[in-house]
């Protein structure tokens, strides 16, 4: 019964979505018009759990979504295109397993089209999983998808420690976060975590290059910080922003990837989760 409640309200999360996507095109041009949404179109399988939805559009008004899915025994992250026209393509899938548990996946789309699909995957304690290389248990993936819809393989950006996770205690895990510049240069971020050195949470960051190497990991952050999010600006620079020890601090990445000193933006009261977006003079506006 649970499992068919998730399947709707996935539907109708990826329905809103698709919604979204298809007024936007036929929206009229005068500025006062009321919006028309057609009738919504599911993009998952009625009848399996489906949740957590992701989407970006690209220059050519085509939208890439990615979600979860549970079903025969499998946990799967799927992802689908939506053409300019509001009809939906062929459903990829970019990882399925049976044991692990996936988090978070979240699309960012580059300037030719192109997607870049990343998640966390957290291997079960006592068992092994080719995330779980050596006393990790934990790892940040990523899938890029060309700009004609075709997936590439999986990378792992990075590995660590984390502790055995129950969604029913801890509630849900943000992933990591992406975010793609003119370039179409991904750059990730997330929260890194080593159980055993008592370590809770330091932020680092990868960039991929355009045809997906990646470059070193960095971290940006001490002990103990979570829930990054990040913006890129029309010069290629990348602002990172997270919370510490109830602070909300940020950096800045250049163009080159190099991060500068980090800041405080604010320290009073208990501050968590914060979001950033950037406007076209670069300037960031964090929440």
């Amino acid at each position: 019964m649970e499992r068919a409640r998730s399947s709707r309200q996935y539907v109708s999360k990826a329905a809103l979505v698709l919604c979204a996507l298809v007024a936007g095109l036929v929206l009229p041009s005068a500025a006062h018009a009321r919006l028309v949404f057609p009738a919504p179109q599911p993009l998952s399988p009625v009848g399996e759990g489906a949740s957590d939805p992701a989407v970006a559009v690209d220059p050519q008004d085509r939208a890439t979504v990615a979600w979860l899915r549970f079903g025969g025994g499998q946990l799967r992250i799927e992802s689908a295109r939506v053409g300019a026209d509001g009809v939906p393509g062929e459903v990829n899938t970019l990882l399925s397993v049976a044991q692990d548990r996936l988090f978070g996946p979240q699309v960012a789309l580059g300037p030719d089209g192109g997607a870049t699909v990343v998640w966390e995957r957290d291997t079960e304690i006592f068992k092994k999983s080719d995330c779980s290389a050596g006393a990790f248990s934990t790892c940040v993936q990523a899938v890029r998808i060309d700009p004609g819809g075709a997936p590439g393989p999986v990378m792992t950006l990075a590995r660590f420690d984390t502790p055995e996770r129950d969604p029913d205690i801890v509630g849900a895990t943000k992933g990591p976060q992406v975010a793609v510049d003119s370039q179409g240069r991904a750059t990730v971020a997330w929260a890194s975590t080593d159980y055993e050195a008592g370590t809770l949470g330091v932020i680092q960051s990868v960039r991929l290059e355009a045809d997906g190497s990646p470059e070193p990991v960095q971290t940006l952050s001490v002990d103990p910080a979570a829930n990054p999010s990040l913006a890129i600006d029309p010069e290629d620079r990348v602002t990172v922003v997270w919370d510490r020890a109830r602070r909300i601090e940020a950096v800045r990445l250049g163009a080159d990837g190099t991060p500068g000193t980090v800041q405080t933006l604010f320290k009073r009261g208990a501050n968590a989760d914060p979001q950033v977006a950037v406007d076209r003079r670069g300037r960031a506006t964090v929440v």
